[in-house]
């Protein structure tokens, strides 16, 4: 089974980045705990204040969709809608070496 690697894009307002940082703390921790969560991490650009990229590594596709239906993730959704400054870009592949 190959793992599955994704990357989050989020921009947020900058005005908002404190009450956005609590919601990904929230989801992080929450997502930390399920099956097949290899990697959950948040990082914010250097170089643009605002702009978030969860780093996720799972240990298959089956893990990641039962994840993508889960209550916290919706919960989550829905919470940061608001505060985005733009449309969330998500990236999923598998390493190639």
């Amino acid at each position: 089974m190959e793992n599955l690697y994704i990357v989050a894009l989020f921009p947020v307002q900058k005005e908002k980045t404190a009450e956005a940082v609590e919601l990904f703390k929230r989801v992080v921790t929450e997502t930390r705990k399920e099956k097949g969560c290899l990697l959950y991490g948040l990082i914010e650009d250097n170089g643009d204040e605002g702009v978030f990229f969860l780093s996720e590594l799972w240990e298959s596709v089956e893990d990641h969709q039962l994840h993508d239906k889960s209550t916290h993730l919706e919960i989550f959704r829905k919470a940061i809608a608001p505060f985005l400054a733009g449309e969330i870009k998500v990236f999923k592949g598998a390493k190639i070496f």
